[in-house]
């Protein structure tokens, strides 16, 4: 009898173990997730961070420019973004044009360049054929090809 007791504490020892490992690896598994999840909120705080900056000197003159933007390697950087930019809108306005589509300068809808009114706010089309272009937050006008407004900030389709 006094065998059977002793299997029978051992196994309950042993079980005890076993539940209690179990539940340390459920919890370092949660605690693993928490982390990757703090670790991309934390990556994603770091892009906004720098997309703000990046947008800030962009609205900015030259002579405006924080002195960490002169410097590198953020100068470098920065010129290549400007650079990507204005391919990514000469791409996408040789797409309009293989497409014979405009976009509509109050709203930034997408219009056919044979319309004359924009078919979401009815806005006149002729300026921007005119190559008049206006930013649909402040109304104030934009260089052809402009992704930001220089006066608001905001960005423009």
């Amino acid at each position: 009898m006094e065998l059977f007791e002793e299997v029978g504490q051992t196994l309950s020892r042993t079980g005890q173990s076993l539940a209690q490992k179990a539940r340390d690896t459920a919890q370092v598994t949660k605690l693993k997730l928490a982390v990757s999840e703090d670790e991309r909120a934390i990556e994603g705080i770091y892009l906004s961070i720098g997309k703000a900056y990046c947008q800030m000197c962009e609205a900015c003159s030259p002579e405006q420019l924080p002195s960490e933007a002169t410097s590198e390697p953020i100068a470098s950087l920065l010129t290549s973004l400007r650079e990507r930019k204005q391919q990514l809108l000469d791409k996408q306005q040789t797409i309009r044009v293989i497409q014979q589509v405009m976009i509509c300068p109050k709203c930034g809808a997408s219009c056919s360049a044979e319309g004359s009114f924009c078919t979401n706010c009815g806005a006149s089309l002729q300026e921007a054929k005119a190559g008049v272009f206006i930013c649909p937050a402040c109304g104030s006008k934009l260089k052809p090809g402009a992704a930001f407004c220089t006066q608001c900030g905001k960005p423009v389709r």
